[in-house]
């Protein structure tokens, strides 16, 4: 692994997580965890009106995670299967760990929310294991 490759990989992935994530929770589903937080108040945000930075840190942090294992544990007989699934798993264990918290802390939080939003991760972990496979790794 050279930094080089590590760092572009890390970074293009996190970039493309993040618009992703931008257009799903800011336009696509907006409506969607905004109805399903309205019980909680000033408490949580509208989707309009979250602070992207926290957002991009966390991004940045989970897609720095799942690129660090996935280079360390990568050998020249590494398939594309084995970066979806971790990539997959990776998120599912950071977004449920996201919405239980807040389900086990917020009364309201309703678990429509948690199955949507963890779902909606899954996917953006099996395309960050996709993105990382064929920036990082597909030269090994």
């Amino acid at each position: 692994m050279t930094t080089k490759r590590f760092l572009t990989t890390w970074l293009l992935t996190t970039v493309v997580i993040f618009a992703l994530n931008g257009v799903f929770h800011g336009l696509v589903a907006a409506d969607f965890f905004d109805r399903n937080t309205a019980g909680l108040g000033s408490a949580v945000l509208k989707m309009a009106d979250f602070n992207p930075l926290p957002v991009a840190i966390l991004e940045a942090i989970i897609t720095f995670s799942l690129t660090w294992i996935l280079f360390k544990t990568s050998t020249e007989n590494t398939t594309l299967n084995t970066a979806l699934t971790i990539g997959g798993l990776v998120h599912l264990a950071t977004s449920a760990t996201w919405n239980l918290a807040n389900m086990a802390t917020f009364v309201s939080w309703p678990l429509q929310l948690v199955l949507g939003d963890v779902a909606w991760h899954i996917l953006m972990g099996i395309v960050s294991g996709w993105l990382i496979f064929k920036i990082g790794l597909r030269e090994r």
